[in-house]
Order: C-alpha cells, then structure tokens, then sequence
C-alpha cells in the first residue's frame, strides 16, 4: 500500500523540524491501546490474569485526545482488541 504524497510531506516536515531545533530524541509514532481487554490468550501473557473489573476499563476519549496533543508525534496508531 502506498504512503499518501500528504503524509510524507507532513512526516519529513515534522523529522526536518526537530533536527533543525537540535532535539536527540522525540516521537514518531504514538500507539494507543484504548482497550485493555484482549481475545488472545498467549502463553506468558499476564492480561489475563488480571480481574475482569480491571480487563473492561476503557480510555476516554478526552484521554485519548489529551494523551494524542501531549504526544505531538505526527503518526498515531490505535489498535483495538476485540473482547
């Protein structure tokens, strides 16, 4: 699949950027998890250990939109288990 000409440009502005202003390190990428719940059982996996009072609490979306603003990484990614 392609990268969108948009995105490239916004991306290679955001690097150029922040190695013009000298900084080491900065995001690139903010991964969301909203959910903490997960349909996998994988052997080492400590999730679902957990009760499930803990495994169905979800992240508000204002969280989600604070935690994307604080970030200021200009790709973000949400992955979403399904329960």
């Amino acid at each position: 699949m392609a990268i969108p000409l948009l995105q490239i440009y916004k991306v290679g502005r955001y690097l150029a950027g922040r190695k013009l202003r000298g900084d080491k390190r900065y995001p690139l990428v903010l991964m969301l998890e909203p959910l903490f719940m997960c349909n996998l059982a994988c052997s080492g996996c400590g999730k679902i250990d957990y009760p499930k009072e803990i495994l169905q609490k979800r992240v508000s979306l204002e969280d989600a939109l604070r935690a994307v603003d604080e970030c200021g990484a200009p790709i973000v990614s949400i992955r979403a288990a399904s329960p």
